[in-house]
């Protein structure tokens, strides 16, 4: 047996408005599930395209949201001439092609006759709709990357050296994720439709 329940307002325990449901609107979106990916391998590239890490398919993703993506990864170049990254994020939807997300450019560790340490971050909002993917029910979405250096040898995580968690000694890391926090990793939330039109 089901039933359904009709409310504009509900209200604390003292009988003031906590929220107002008539102020809601059904087309704005909510923080559904968010998924968090560590990348601990180390990986160096010169100037062909590698394949970085593909992460498994993440689930249950409903119709009409909206895909945020953040990514972070330690970079270093030891080249003596530009360096660079070339860094480019692919997406795809249940397990369907891949699609690219573009590149930055060379950016990163770029710099002219010395070696850079550094970081490669980015944040993406990613609108299937707007492609034309028609994704009805839930979906999944698949995240990989590739990446290469402009002219030298770039190196991710603590490929080339990096030194990603070297501490003092006075405190032990946490375990898990939790003390991997400085190596590559991903942010992938799903902002879905309050009204899920």
């Amino acid at each position: 047996m089901s039933s359904e329940l009709y409310v504009d307002k509900l209200q604390n325990l003292s009988g003031v408005t906590a929220i107002n449901l008539n102020n809601i609107d059904q087309g704005s979106r909510y923080l559904r599930q968010i998924y968090r990916m560590v990348d601990t391998t180390d990986r160096s590239s010169s100037t062909s395209w590698t394949l970085g890490t593909t992460f498994s398919d993440l689930p249950d993703f409903q119709a009409n949201s909206v895909v945020k993506v953040y990514y972070n990864y330690p970079v270093r170049n030891d080249s003596t001439g530009w360096g660079g990254l070339y860094f480019e994020p692919q997406i795809r939807f249940n397990s369907g092609p891949w699609q690219s997300l573009g590149s930055r450019g060379y950016d990163a560790v770029m710099n002219n006759g010395s070696s850079d340490i550094s970081y490669t971050n980015n944040l993406m909002y990613i609108n299937p709709g707007l492609v034309g993917l028609s994704l009805a029910g839930t979906f999944t979405v698949g995240i990989r990357f590739y990446f290469r250096s402009y002219d030298g040898t770039v190196g991710l995580n603590n490929s080339l050296g990096h030194d990603v968690n070297t501490v003092s000694g006075t405190a032990t890391i946490m375990s898990g994720e939790n003390g991997q926090q400085h190596y590559g990793h991903w942010i992938v939330e799903e902002l879905a439709l309050l009204g899920n039109a």
